[in-house]
């Protein structure tokens, strides 16, 4: 009986063994949504305590219009409608951080699912798993997560494009078949086609997932897939361009000439700016949205080992040159193309290389699946461990400025006459989007950006407010520039900040 219970033993963990790495239905269900659940809580995970800030407040406004005002809006400002019809069917249930950043938690969580789907799909269960967990714990990623814009959504929509280009890489001859071919590869040839028409239908960035897609399919050509795939390839083009053309000749045709092709708010890159874009992309460090502040990771380094095991996993795949092509344009040609624009006019912002990062983390995986057999499931849980640990800093950091306490402490000392100086229009629409949504604020309605109106304010006789902080993130006055600015009004009465990023000075000249 001993030996055969021993035996019993044995048998038990080679079959379980065998269902993690041989990748059974069942198995594969379980692991997706375990990564879909890890996903979600990562996200969800102190949702409220992350202020709105001006482009989710965007968000709102935007999805609460019915509609036709809400497609002409957004075509206004040269900007696709899709995400904010999907958030407006949301806002019913209520306008609070949860709600509104509702679908951005369940896209993102979703993208670590499909990413550890994709990395199975190369790699085994072991690859998928540990792609699915960076992706999961990442800082940027689960940041864009809880950010009410549609970046965790182009992450999904690329995903699947990329998922089924894989396909079509790594069998380039069933690749070059017609589609209703009864071995063709026409769920791939769909998911390729879907994916792109719906991230090029979320935002213009998705154009460099286009050129990306169309340079490695130079690469699977070569691999012996001939004219039948180019043949595939040019019809499945014609339908993404018929699907999406429109919407960009819509954006070209509306609002103010050029605006598509201008990006005057992104500030010029430096290298502290180059490091912020790379440090949050690339090695998983916290940073904030703007300004452009980079925060400790909980585990120093980390992002350096992933981001070599992620080249380690990816340079693994050599001897598959199509597929590697297919990875290599998708994590290069975001990072060489913002960075080459960049050097002529600004475009280096974070979010724009957000999805070109997602080669590193299936890499990593890849390289997590090459490990001997007896080491992946230690390794797995260790690296599970440390990206949660790596993550955990992300929740206490004021990533956002604090625009809700903000909004309290100037209506706490506010009085009727009273003029609140401000740099731009932005800063005031963040005040008055906070003292909106608290019953207990009144509405602001005096306020300025000119100092020479403020100084006639305070010679009447009546109290002047200063508040300074960055409400979008195009360049402006440092807070020492801003206080010289208004040394006109004398020495303030009264100077605190809210939060960090947010300063809020009293002039009470001749106020009694």
């Amino acid at each position: 009986m001993e030996v055969r219970a021993a035996d019993y033993g044995i048998a038990r963990g080679v079959r379980a063994s065998r269902w993690l790495q041989e990748g059974a239905e069942a198995s594969f269900a379980v692991c997706f949504s375990v990564i879909f659940v890890a996903g979600f809580a990562a996200r969800c995970y102190g949702i409220a305590n992350k202020p709105f800030w001006s482009d989710e407040a965007t968000t709102i406004r935007r999805s609460g219009l019915p509609l036709g005002d809400l497609v002409r809006d957004s075509l206004l400002f040269h900007q696709l409608p899709a995400y904010y019809v999907v958030t407006s069917w949301v806002l019913p249930f209520g306008d609070t951080a949860f709600w509104v950043r509702l679908p951005a938690m369940l896209f993102g969580a979703l993208s670590c699912a499909l990413a550890f789907a994709v990395a199975r799909s190369l790699g085994g269960m072991v690859a998928g798993l540990g792609a699915g967990l960076l992706v999961a714990f990442s800082p940027d990623m689960v940041q864009y997560g809880q950010d009410a814009r549609c970046y965790s959504m182009l992450n999904c929509a690329i995903l699947v494009a990329l998922w089924g280009l894989l396909a079509l890489a790594r069998d380039p001859a069933r690749a070059a078949k017609w589609f209703r071919a009864a071995d063709g590869r026409a769920l791939a040839w769909a998911a390729y086609g879907l994916g792109t028409v719906a991230a090029l239908n979320l935002v213009a960035d998705a154009l460099l997932w286009l050129l990306a897609s169309n340079l490695a399919a130079i690469a699977i050509a070569r691999q012996g897939a001939g004219r039948g795939f180019w043949r595939n390839w040019c019809l499945v083009q014609v339908l993404i361009l018929a699907a999406c053309g429109p919407w960009f000749v819509a954006m070209m045709v509306s609002g103010p000439p050029g605006a598509l092709s201008t990006l005057s708010w992104v500030p010029p890159m430096t290298w502290h700016r180059v490091w912020w874009t790379i440090a949050g992309d690339y090695f998983m460090v916290p940073t904030s949205i703007f300004p452009a502040l980079v925060f400790s990771p909980g585990v120093p380094g980390l992002g350096f080992v992933v981001a070599a095991a992620g080249l380690a996993g990816v340079g693994a795949l050599r001897r598959q040159p199509a597929v590697l092509a297919v990875l290599a344009a998708a994590a290069l040609v975001p990072p060489l193309v913002i960075f080459a624009v960049s050097l002529v006019t600004p475009v280096l912002v974070p979010r724009y290389l957000l999805w070109g990062s997602l080669p590193v983390y299936l890499g990593a995986g890849l390289a997590l699946g090459r490990l001997p057999a007896r080491l992946q499931g230690p390794a797995l849980v260790v690296l599970g461990g440390l990206a949660l640990a790596n993550l955990a800093p992300y929740y206490h950091v004021e990533s956002n400025p604090r625009w809700d306490l903000a909004a309290l402490d100037l209506q706490g000392g506010l009085q009727p006459g009273d003029l609140v100086v401000m740099e731009n229009a932005r800063e005031f629409t963040m005040l008055d989007f906070y003292c909106r949504r608290h019953p207990g604020l009144r509405q602001m309605r005096q306020w300025t950006a000119n100092v020479p109106a403020a100084l006639r304010w305070q010679e009447s006789g009546r109290r002047v407010w200063a508040v300074h902080a960055k409400a979008g993130q195009g360049e402006k006055l440092s807070d020492r520039q801003f206080v010289a600015e208004l040394a006109g009004l004398g020495k303030p009465d009264l100077v605190e900040r809210a939060g960090r990023d947010i300063l809020i000075m009293r002039f009470d000249g001749g106020a009694e």
